[in-house]
């Protein structure tokens, strides 16, 4: 999964997807996803997950694709505010900037807490988006790579679980037979 995303990060954002994406990062996770992000206590990714009761895959695809969005939106500000000159910082700008940055690490939180929660999640519209329009084969054979592993490792991790679940069923039957 880190290969995949490290792959898919250093993919350029095509200009169809920058496009469509709104003007801010608030309007793209909306009012209570946002509520969570801006609060100035500890920043927990599980939390916000639990309180949104997800309670499907393509829910869990919805919420990624909005706090994704959001997540580019907010980079783009935090370059956008470090690239100005100093003579043009004002201290207004200065603080706005550094609210996008806690902003972008807690979408960036978000994400990965929501990726290892749902690790079967299909690709973003971001993802799909990158992988659409790449032009270097050499990344595009590496994503691909990584995402086979990736299942692959998913897989083995499930068939892993349901031995470890046939074995305690077996010892508690085993049990129950001699206390009897």
């Amino acid at each position: 999964m880190a290969i995949n995303n490290d792959i898919l990060s250093e993919m350029e954002v095509p200009e169809s997807y920058i496009i469509t994406l709104p003007k801010s990062g608030r309007l793209s996770v909306g009012d209570e996803i946002y509520h969570h992000m801006q609060t100035p206590d500890q920043f927990y990714a599980e939390n916000v997950l639990s309180s949104l009761k997800i309670s499907s895959e393509h829910e869990a695809l919805e919420i990624a694709d909005k706090v994704e969005a959001a997540l580019y939106i907010w980079k783009r500000k935090v370059n956008l505010s470090h690239n100005r000159n100093a003579w043009d910082m004002r201290s207004d700008l200065v603080s706005d900037g550094d609210k996008n940055v806690v902003l972008l690490s807690r979408a960036k939180s978000l994400l990965l807490s929501l990726k290892e929660k749902y690790p079967s999640l299909s690709q973003t519209t971001l993802d799909t988006s990158k992988l659409q329009y790449n032009k270097d084969v050499g990344k595009a054979i590496l994503e691909s790579y990584s995402r086979v592993l990736e299942s692959l490792a998913y897989n083995i991790l499930s068939w892993i679980d349901d031995v470890l679940r046939a074995n305690d069923s077996i010892r508690n039957s085993i049990s129950y037979t001699y206390n009897i």
